[in-house]
Parts: structure tokens; C-alpha cells; sequence
């Protein structure tokens, strides 16, 4: 028995993957990228579809999302540790 319902659990999905393309789309239209928002999207997303996955599991897309938010992590650890320059 899980705690989160097929629906639930479709519902969080989307909002997972709208989070993810969200981030893909403001990369393409900003002219200037702040990579803290930019990863912090990727994560939350990838966060979701992993909640999500919990209930429709599929082991190599949770696998993905694991490596997904690694990365963003990572970005939003290197953004907070490099000085900024003002625009």
C-alpha cells in the first residue's frame, strides 16, 4: 500500500516536468542565466518526478532524476561559492 495516490502521484509528475522544462526554457530566453534559480528549478523537478516515481515506478528514470538533481546540486553549490560580479 503505498500513501500517495496514482493520481497524486500523475499530478506531481507534471509539476515535475513543467519545473524541468520551465528551467529549459528560461536558459534559452534570458540573456543573462542566474544558475541558482536555474538549478534550483532542475532539482525541484527532478525531486518530483522522483516522488512521483515512487508510486509508477521505473527504476532507470528514477536512476536519471537521482543524477539530475546530483548535478543541480552541484550547480547551485558552485553558484553560492563563486563571487558575483554586478551586471
Amino acid at each position: 500500500m503505498t500513501w500517495l495516490s496514482p493520481l497524486a502521484a500523475d499530478l506531481i509528475g507534471f509539476a515535475g516536468s513543467f519545473f524541468i522544462v520551465v528551467a529549459y526554457g528560461y536558459n534559452n530566453a534570458a540573456k543573462r542565466v542566474d544558475p541558482v534559480l536555474f538549478n534550483g528549478l532542475n532539482f525541484l523537478g527532478a525531486a518530483l518526478l522522483v516522488l512521483s516515481l515512487t508510486v509508477n515506478y521505473n527504476l532507470p528514470i528514477i536512476i536519471l532524476e537521482v543524477v539530475w538533481m546530483a548535478i543541480a546540486l552541484y550547480g547551485i553549490v558552485k553558484a553560492w561559492r563563486t563571487p558575483r560580479t554586478p551586471a
